[in-house]
């Protein structure tokens, strides 16, 4: 996250998919006078961690930054975010194997210019809802919820920095993340600015247009099996115990989800006409949770949804076959998904 940027004068890192914003300095000391890196505050994002090397990524500002033992001091001047449920979040050390990507050492709304601690690895989210924006796994959907994305970096030139991995859980999702932007291996390999910094350049039509490619088939590698969430919803407000019985409405939805590329034109229709296997693309509810809380005991409630998928291989794709799964929210009735709901105390 903050070592994240290596951008010169002439080389802002910018989110991908987004328009152009303020930009987030990466100071080089107090005050936030000379900040040799920026990159912007805003931006969709990607749905799993985009992990980056920090001094790769920093390229020849990298030792203009205070280096203690494997730590460099960067100081971040992030512009105040008008939306008060919004907060960029900077982990460090980051990994796909850690939990929400990585230690969060910034989560702020910004306006002040503060000192962060930066490992050799870092990633920068962005959160926005109500809730902890750095507790494990509080996704939002509606207007209450909190919504995480990781995000993605360009250069000036709008060519792709190299992260240092892509995935979740320990899920190498390098693959998907370098075909869902037009990045071909084959043909594209990384390259340094004049900065230093590694980036894969990427022609005009392939950042503007990725062809889908025609498939044909599903196979599964087995049958459908029930998998745990990786993030959960904040379900009501803000609540503190006095012993008595309290019953929150959770009317969240669902979205299915899968981790084929977005190559793949239509993954859920293919595997849906090739097993008997069908998907809500928004799967809605309305159940009444009860509970007592204890006294003094306040925070929120969280729900964990649980999903049915089904993963193996889609063939007959112009490039190949495409392994990858499908899941849809898991349901008890037509008013009710499956899932765990758990307290969240944060007072």
């Amino acid at each position: 996250m903050q070592s994240i940027v290596a951008a010169s004068t002439l080389m802002g890192l910018w989110a991908t998919q987004v328009l152009a914003q303020d930009q987030l300095g990466l100071c080089t000391g107090a005050g936030c006078e000379y900040c040799p890196n920026k990159l912007t505050t805003a931006g969709k994002g990607y749905p799993t961690c985009v992990v980056y090397d920090r001094d790769t990524t920093l390229g020849g500002f990298q030792d203009q930054y205070k280096l203690v033992a494997d730590t460099r001091e960067v100081w971040f001047d992030i512009p105040l975010d008008p939306n008060p449920q919004c907060k960029t979040i900077v982990r460090s050390p980051a990994g796909n194997d850690q939990e929400n990507c990585g230690y969060p050492v910034v989560a702020n709304r910004g306006g002040v210019c503060f000192k962060a601690e930066i490992k050799p690895s870092f990633m920068i989210q962005f959160c926005c809802g109500t809730g902890d924006c750095t507790a494990a796994g509080v996704e939002k959907r509606d207007d209450n919820s909190l919504v995480f994305s990781s995000v993605v970096l360009r250069d000036a030139e709008g060519d792709l920095v190299v992260p240092h991995s892509v995935g979740q859980d320990g899920i190498d999702r390098m693959p998907v993340f370098l075909e869902d932007y037009g990045v071909d291996n084959a043909t594209i390999t990384p390259s340094k600015t004049p900065s230093g910094a590694l980036v894969y350049k990427i022609d005009l039509p392939q950042r503007t247009a990725k062809a889908k490619r025609d498939c044909d088939h599903y196979e599964p590698d087995g049958d459908p099996y029930t998998k745990t969430g990786l993030t959960s919803q904040q379900v009501g407000g803000y609540i503190c115990g006095k012993n008595t019985r309290v019953d929150i409405t959770n009317e969240n939805s669902v979205s299915r989800s899968t981790t084929f590329g977005s190559s793949v034109s239509d993954p859920f229709g293919i595997v849906s006409a090739s097993i008997e296997f069908t998907t809500e693309e928004e799967a809605s509810q309305s159940y009444t949770y009860s509970f007592t809380p204890e006294k003094a005991m306040c925070g929120h409630v969280a729900f964990t949804p649980f999903f049915t998928c089904t993963g193996g291989t889609i063939t007959g794709c112009d490039g190949g076959d495409q392994k990858g799964e499908v899941c849809t929210a898991k349901r008890i009735d037509k008013s009710q998904i499956d899932g765990a709901y758990h307290f969240v105390q944060t007072g």
